[in-house]
């Protein structure tokens, strides 16, 4: 969600995702007495529902409900010192492996650009941001940035340090606002295994002037 200005009449705007919910997972941007009243309840209702048809594991449940109540702690509610609304998703194709996180928004910092968006000139990255057009039936055309960068691992984890970073941003030029989606993932493999359900569910990103809940049934 994001504020908008047209003339003097301030404008809502929302990101609204139309996403598979056998493989995603929308983690919520408001907890209390109206849904859920804290992140561990919302990931104790939503954690037997993906393992739902798994092979039998004791400790997998509890597991998953670990994780999910860790990504709602971190990435779930409304942050109040940000100046739109961030929408996390979880990627979740195999609940017994770690999900990937998905972050949606609309900024409408005036002067913001697609291009700046999906920092297409960062001078941080290990090699120049792999830039391409990436156009979505919803929000036309655009661009989809592939980044890699270095970051230092937490002590006892193993890796070599590189992380990647996907971005896509479209413009909303009559709202004068631009749509953005990001992963940062450090499993290289994990991430390029999930480009085409990463796509896929970026064509199904819209934007609106109210929250709709768009999920498919499968």
């Amino acid at each position: 969600m994001a504020d908008s200005v047209t003339g003097t009449e301030e404008v809502r705007l929302y990101a609204n995702v139309a996403y598979d919910p056998r493989i995603w997972l929308e983690i919520p941007t408001y907890f209390g007495p109206e849904t859920w009243a804290s992140p561990q309840e919302w990931a104790a209702e939503v954690a037997p529902e993906f393992w739902d048809g798994r092979v039998p594991d004791r400790q997998g449940i509890p597991r998953l409900e670990a994780i999910f109540t860790h990504y709602a702690r971190e990435c779930g509610g409304t942050d109040p010192d940000l100046p739109f609304e961030v929408v996390a998703y979880l990627h979740v194709p195999d609940p017994s492996q770690f999900p990937m996180l998905v972050q949606v928004w609309i900024d409408t910092t005036p002067g913001l650009t697609v291009e700046q968006a999906v920092q297409a000139k960062d001078p941080t990255t290990v090699e120049p941001p792999l830039v391409t057009p990436f156009s979505s039936e919803h929000l036309g055309a655009g661009l989809r940035a592939l980044l890699y960068c270095t970051f230092v691992p937490d002590p006892g984890i193993e890796s070599d340090g590189l992380t990647a970073s996907v971005r896509y941003a479209f413009s909303i030029p009559e709202q004068e606002a631009v749509l953005t989606v990001v992963t940062v993932e450090p499993d290289l493999g994990r991430l390029m295994q999930s480009m085409d359900d990463l796509d896929e569910f970026v064509r199904q990103v819209r934007w609106g002037f109210e929250p709709e809940c768009l999920a498919r049934v499968p």
